[in-house]
């Protein structure tokens, strides 16, 4: 029965593979470090399957302090433009469409796309396979540029964990056989990933204005 309630729960796959005791262990932890793992998987927020791979696949790591749990990412978060006629236009990651129905509108997103690193990379390395991954695009070199670091706390997927995200910025221009005008969609094992494309606003994305000018 135990067994049964965390597939349900925590999003692993089936109940057919074997829960390895570490992970056991480490949901054991998040509740006695008072993390409402009841809330997870539930609304916006993400499964402790959906941690537990971060951490296997070091793009997460977790951190004690002050007693509490904190979650440190290094990620490449990317802008990516296009010229139509004389005007660019901007992707955006629209909502994300779960296989259980659930739909997640993304508004104020940031950045078009962005990718967690993963051990031994370096930022072009993450920003060429976060574009593919995502977008399907493969990218040479001189469509990108880098302009910035910064550090960002969100603490919308995981709730009663402080997320500290570092996140290295890039400008990106899709040429013409790049561009799809409909967007794109990215399918991944839980959700569909919607993007779409938007007029740039003058005042809103004025940084984006300066760094075109030089380039």
């Amino acid at each position: 029965m135990r067994r049964i309630l965390l597939f349900e729960k925590f999003g692993l796959v089936n109940e057919n593979v074997i829960i390895p005791q570490e992970y056991l262990e480490f949901l054991d932890m998040l509740k006695e470090m008072g993390v409402p793992t009841d809330l997870y998987g539930t609304g916006k927020y993400k499964t402790v399957g959906h941690l537990w791979q971060e951490i296997k696949e070091g793009e997460t790591k977790l951190e004690i302090e002050d007693g509490n749990l904190v979650r440190r990412v290094e990620f490449v978060g990317a802008r990516i433009l296009y010229k139509k006629g004389e005007q660019w236009i901007r992707l955006y990651e629209d909502r994300q469409v779960f296989k259980d129905g659930r739909i997640r509108k993304r508004t104020n997103m940031p950045y078009s796309a962005a990718e967690k690193f993963k051990s031994g990379e370096d930022p072009k390395m993450v920003i060429v396979r976060g574009v593919e991954e995502e977008l399907g695009i493969k990218l040479s070199e001189n469509q990108f540029v880098f302009y910035n670091k910064n550090e960002i706390e969100n603490n919308d997927d995981y709730p009663g964990i402080k997320s500290i995200h570092t996140g290295h910025e890039f400008l990106v221009i899709l040429n013409n056989e790049q561009y799809k005008e409909e967007g794109y969609t990215e399918s991944q094992k839980d959700k569909d990933v919607y993007f779409v494309w938007r007029p740039i606003g003058i005042v809103k994305e004025s940084i984006l204005y300066s760094i075109l000018l030089n380039l």
